[in-house]
Parts: structure tokens; sequence; C-alpha cells
């Protein structure tokens, strides 16, 4: 499992993502992907623009639960 990156027909990146479980939720906003897997891993790719090429940088957020308690 991966991810590529396209420039019209060719390939720019490819990243490959060993989750070692299924991606169940994906979303997107410019230039952001969020990649959840079914056992709770978050990933997050973003697009940058180095010396004039598309590359997707990949980061690993630590969430951590908030209580409602007040």
């Amino acid at each position: 499992m991966g991810v590529r990156l396209l420039q019209g027909l060719d390939q720019v990146q490819h990243i490959p993502l060993d989750l070692g479980s299924p991606i169940v939720h994906a979303s997107s906003a410019d230039p952001h992907v969020v990649i959840l897997s079914e056992d709770g891993q978050v990933i997050l790719l973003t697009l940058r623009e180095i010396r004039g090429q598309g590359r997707l940088s990949v980061t690993r957020p630590t969430l951590s639960l908030v209580s409602d308690e007040v």
C-alpha cells in the first residue's frame, strides 16, 4: 500500500505506507491529506514545493484524548 503523487500521467513520487491495517477514512484540504487506519493510526501528508517540484511530506501526529470534564 502507498501514496503516489502524479503530475498528469507521470509519477513524481511514491511513498510506501505499511500501516498493518486498512484505511477507513481520508480527508483532504489543500495542501493536506489526512488518512485514518482501522486501528487508529493517523497519517498527515502535506504537499510542498521544493525547487519548483511538488513533493509530499509525511507526518505521524501524536493525538491524545481530551476529557469532557471541567
